[in-house]
């Protein structure tokens, strides 16, 4: 009988985002919030239009697009939830 492949513990989770407003803008987009919604329920003042533009950067910006990233494929494998945020 072969002994099985040894399992690596999974990655921990990364940090949320430093700034209160972008891990908002994380945890609205992870409750399936549209980007231009998620932006704007974070706290961001600004028409939908330039919302939309925003947001999309936001969203690839490292620490966001990581967190986001990880709670999702976490999420896909589980019911796991991010931490919550003080909105």
């Amino acid at each position: 009988m072969k002994n099985p492949a040894p399992t690596t513990p999974p990655p921990p989770p990364p940090p949320p985002p430093a700034n209160p407003k972008w891990h908002s803008f994380a945890n609205h987009v992870l409750g399936g919030k549209s980007l231009v919604d998620a932006y704007l329920a974070a706290g961001f003042q600004s028409t939908r239009a330039a919302a939309y533009v925003n947001a999309s950067k936001l969203r690839r910006k490292p620490a966001v697009a990581t967190y986001i990233g990880y709670w999702m494929r976490k999420d896909s494998r589980s019911r796991s939830q991010p931490p919550a945020c003080e909105d």
